[in-house]
């Protein structure tokens, strides 16, 4: 992509930050994030949509308007929140070990 069509599709903000509709500065992570949609948020964390409002409204993950004024969600926060999460253990019959208990 040519130089010039990338500083035209980024909008300064006031604190001297550039915004676009995929990418802005994040404040809580101090450096520039991706930005993700909050439908994306909610196919990534599997939850659901108003999961994903309530972790954002405890403030573990970072909402910021894009360029267009959109609000969407600091990929920083999200991918951190993921992290932090512990690994739920499928149950051991979950699975069966023997195929040929299965057509007994």
């Amino acid at each position: 992509m040519d130089d010039n069509r990338i500083i035209d599709n980024l909008e300064t903000t006031g604190m001297g930050n550039y915004r676009s509709r995929s990418r802005a500065f994040c404040i809580l992570c101090d450096k520039p994030v991706d930005l993700l949609t909050f439908d994306r948020a909610v196919d990534d964390l599997k939850t659901s949509y108003a999961e994903v409002h309530k972790i954002a409204e405890n403030r573990k993950l970072h909402r910021i308007n894009n360029s267009k004024g959109v609000v969407m969600v600091c990929a920083e926060s999200l991918f951190s929140y993921l992290e932090g999460q512990q690994t739920v253990r499928l149950p051991a019959d979950l699975f069966i070990t023997n195929p040929t208990d299965s057509f007994a």
